[in-house]
């Protein structure tokens, strides 16, 4: 893919989530070197970065950062589901959180 022009790989290391997948990822860092930057994403959250950073030696991560918030919806039928049964939620969505972004940010600062 670095032939291709792809200056960026996502991968959660072939595992449902990054800490699953921490041993791929910081091989594939390794190996990588300059050629490509190795993002991993899935299932970071504020807890577990510190441990992704140290384990996996990477400098860039897809993370959500964002949090749910209620809908401004005036009516409400509890009865009536818009969307796949329960999920998503029907009278909350999700938003970027800035404080959410500025924990991961002080949290990759510190680990320079």
């Amino acid at each position: 893919i670095i032939g291709l022009g792809v200056e960026r790989l996502l991968t959660s290391g072939q595992e449902p989530s990054v800490l699953e997948g921490v041993e791929l990822i910081a091989e594939l860092v390794r190996r990588a070197g300059d050629d490509i930057i190795i993002m991993p994403g899935a299932g970071i959250t504020e807890k577990n970065l510190p441990r992704i950073i140290r384990e996996t030696g990477a400098k860039e991560f897809h993370v959500t950062g964002s949090a749910p918030v209620l809908s401004n919806m005036e009516f409400r039928n509890e009865r009536c589901f818009m969307g796949k049964a329960l999920y998503p939620p029907e009278f909350s969505m999700k938003v970027t959180d800035a404080d959410k972004i500025r924990t991961y940010c002080g949290i990759l600062a510190g680990s320079n």
